[in-house]
């Protein structure tokens, strides 16, 4: 009950996160010197973990707009699929049910939580022997805000759907055809199906993708240091595992919580109360976040470790009913 508290908790406050950001960009002096109004020549998308430039000619707050209703397009899509809403799977969790747990917002919930423990582990590590992850160094936090809401579509484009998606209809998928090339693009799960003769090469594909995701931190990152290289490795693989079992827009609303929903709440306290932007220990509203999801990663590793030690046990004793009747 704990747990389904949780992440309903941090459900509300991604739904808070929409206008508390478009509240960030359109009515807030985060800019300083600019608004919202602030042109946007280009756009860039990663291919293959290298950027390429997009002409466009849009103001800031319009190209803010178009991504922002994508996300909510991806996360309304989420949250009532595939099979269960995210209520129905609270629910589920409570009832300790375990088909009812697949919804994808649910899911995704999770994998952040888990991330974030993830990734506060590492830094821990690398900090005790010295390697730093550094920060991203910027001129306007309107523009680093703007950055932010952009990346998880630019790069999830580049380095999941380029690298995985693409292979792997070519590499597991035997009816070609324009259509099924776009669906398993968008869930290669369903077109590709993550079994047993094809997992190795599966694992390979999301590696690889989560190995240059990191090294594309270091070189096209402007802050980071090699610290982030296996922060984002790490945060790679899990964002290229949730794209093939759970589609394209799963992995997007990952990354987009890692970055929108955690700085609308940073830069809406910064907007609104003064707090500094990027501080749980100075920001409530950050550190309330972070309190939440620490206590939502931590209890859903612990369960991942019962259910592998339950399974563990329930092998071993199926094996020995085996030896005490002879049969093996």
């Amino acid at each position: 009950m704990f747990y389904a508290a949780l992440i309903g908790i941090i459900f509300g406050l991604m739904i808070l996160s929409f206008p508390f950001g478009a509240y960030v960009v359109f009515n807030s002096d985060l800019g300083s010197t600019i608004t919202h109004e602030f042109p946007v020549d280009d756009f860039f998308l990663f291919f293959a973990g290298f950027p390429v430039n997009i002409p466009v000619t849009l103001e800031l707050g319009e190209a803010f707009i178009i991504l922002w209703c994508v996300y909510l397009l991806f996360f309304s899509i989420l949250m009532f699929g595939p099979k269960k809403n995210i209520l129905q799977s609270l629910v589920g969790t409570i009832s300790s049910d375990e088909e009812s747990k697949g919804n994808s917002l649910y899911i995704v919930i999770a994998w952040l939580a888990v991330l974030l423990v993830l990734s506060k582990a590492l830094d821990f590590v690398q900090e005790s022997v010295g390697v730093g992850t550094g920060s991203v160094q910027f001129d306007n936090e309107l523009i680093h805000f703007f950055n932010l809401t952009a990346a998880p579509i630019r790069e999830e484009l580049g380095f999941r759907l380029i690298l995985v998606g693409i292979p792997a209809y070519f590499m597991f998928v035997s009816r070609r055809s324009i259509t099924n090339f776009f669906k398993t693009l968008w869930h290669p799960d369903k077109y590709a199906p993550f079994g047993q003769h094809n997992k190795k090469q599966i694992y390979a594909l999301i590696t690889v993708s989560a190995v240059l995701f990191g090294v594309a931190h270091i070189l096209f990152g402007g802050g980071w240091s090699y610290g982030k290289v296996t922060q984002a490795i790490v945060g790679g693989w899990i964002l290229g595992w949730l794209y093939y079992r759970y589609g394209l827009h799963a992995a997007i609303l990952l990354h987009w919580s890692t970055n929108y929903f955690i700085f609308a709440f940073g830069y809406f306290g910064n907007a609104v109360w003064g707090f500094p932007y990027d501080e749980p220990a100075s920001n409530p509203m950050l550190g309330s976040i972070d309190f939440l999801l620490t206590a939502t990663g931590i209890i859903a590793i612990g369960i991942f470790l019962q259910k592998m030690i339950r399974n563990y046990i329930d092998v071993k004793r199926q094996q020995n009913s085996f030896t005490d009747t002879g049969v093996v």
